[in-house]
């Protein structure tokens, strides 16, 4: 019987029927190729049997792939992971006889390589700064400072009544709501309430719940009637005697707002426009609002606030018949206002309140 001998080491004898491949029908050329093989020194022999052995590739054909791990930082965006997988592989086999026995091992190793891209960006847009003197989005104004007294105020918005400041020149007062009757109008001017009173008097200022005489007395039923109607602050009649007159007594001279009645009238801007014998409304409302008739006023006042006649029930402490004030008209816009003519103080008549602080 002839034994052939073994294959080179490395070499492997694929039965018949196997379907070859490119790189097997390259390595078995190569092999059949090399005269020191001993396969082919027995090539006419191997014709006639069963089997037909060829080589295997072991030499240039295999690559053996070093596992590697590389790391790569740039600049850009995102993250990129990569694997590869190489094989390389050992077969070794004896065949012992011409029946074909064999036997092998693979082994495959596979190598992974990482690959990282990591960036920071970092973009900052400057919001838009209320005094940096540029008008940005959802600003009305922006005058580049804090101040809240001019046409802008700090919070870059225009300034305007009822904001809650007062602006130079162009306001007297701002309280921060658009509420006539509390000092400030609507319109931001200092204002003064002004009424005709409810009740008339004899000239001695009675009947009334005041323990006082004179002008205390007037000034208390003022107050009275104010306070029942809801309003506040300080109130005095417009009454003049020997002793004082609104001029001296009220503490009004600088005022520059408004005089208002309480159905948002207006009977003068000023002490000097009050003073100077014209109104701009007649003052015929009471403290509630309700407008009167023409009904005669005790005064014993000039229209510039002083002293009228030596008229005045004997300083508003009598109601005899002989004794005389003098009275105004109230709707009269002329001079007639305060002063018109005299009244006996066994008549009655009404009282000018003037509000002459706001209490705030």
């Amino acid at each position: 019987m002839y034994i052939l001998p073994l294959p080179p080491e490395g070499h492997h004898a694929p039965p018949i029927g196997h379907d070859w491949t490119e790189r097997e029908a390259r390595c078995c050329s190569n092999w059949s190729a090399d005269s020191r093989s001993p396969w082919r020194r027995q090539l006419p022999l191997l014709l006639t049997l069963p089997f037909i052995f060829c080589a295997a590739c072991n030499d240039e054909e295999q690559q053996t792939t070093t596992p590697q791990e590389g790391s790569e930082t740039g600049t850009g965006t995102g993250t990129a992971t990569s694997t590869g997988t190489s094989t390389s592989g050992a077969s070794d086999g004896a065949t012992s006889a011409i029946t074909g026995d064999m036997s092998g091992t693979s082994t495959t190793t596979t190598t992974t390589s990482t690959s990282t891209s990591t960036s920071t960006s970092t973009s900052t847009t400057e919001a838009p700064l209320c005094g940096n003197g540029s008008v940005d989005e959802a600003e009305d104004c922006d005058d580049g400072n804090d101040l809240n007294t001019d046409d802008c105020l700090s919070s870059c918005i225009f300034a305007h009544c009822g904001d809650g400041f007062v602006h130079s020149d162009e306001e007297d007062c701002d309280d921060g709501n658009h509420t006539n009757f509390d000092g400030c109008s609507f319109e931001c001017r200092n204002e003064l309430i002004v009424f005709l009173s409810s009740k008339s008097f004899y000239g001695d200022l009675t009947p009334t719940n005041s323990e006082q005489t004179g002008f205390a007395r007037a000034d208390d039923n003022c107050q009275e009637m104010a306070e029942k109607a809801g309003l506040t602050g300080q109130y005095m009649a417009w009454l003049s005697e020997s002793t004082g007159t609104p001029l001296t007594r009220f503490d009004l001279k600088g005022f520059t707002g408004d005089f208002v009645l309480l159905n948002d009238g207006r009977i003068a801007h000023g002490w000097s426009d009050l003073t100077d014998a014209s109104l701009i409304e007649p003052i015929d409302r009471d403290e509630y609002g309700k407008q009167h008739e023409s009904v005669p006023v005790w005064t014993n006042t000039k229209t510039d606030g002083g002293i009228s006649p030596n008229e005045h029930c004997n300083n508003w402490s009598s109601q005899f018949q002989g004794v005389s004030a003098q009275i105004g008209i109230s709707s009269s816009l002329t001079n007639r206002w305060t002063d018109h003519t005299g009244l006996n103080c066994d008549m009655h008549a009404q009282l000018y309140c003037f509000q002459v602080s706001t209490g705030q």
